[in-house]
């Protein structure tokens, strides 16, 4: 069956999430097996939505790898 998780990352580093016509989202997807989408960015808000959506293995492989692209995102930007 297929499950789904939301996490909530920072507006701040969803581009660079997405990556460049989507590619690094696209890679993020190919090496989990999971489908990944980002919520529409909404005014005022500091966070967007990711829902990753697919079997239990590949959304939690799909959420270590997008937790850890954050973190290294966040920590360029000190």
């Amino acid at each position: 069956g297929s499950t789904e998780e939301k996490l909530v990352i920072p507006d701040s580093v969803a581009g660079r999430l997405i990556g460049r016509k989507g590619s690094y989202l696209l890679s993020l997807e190919t090496q989990s097996g999971a489908q990944i989408s980002l919520s529409p960015r909404v005014p005022n808000m500091t966070d967007r939505i990711v829902t990753v959506v697919g079997r239990v293995g590949e959304v939690s492989a799909a959420c270590k790898l997008i937790k850890d692209s954050v973190q290294s995102f966040e920590d360029l930007e000190v």
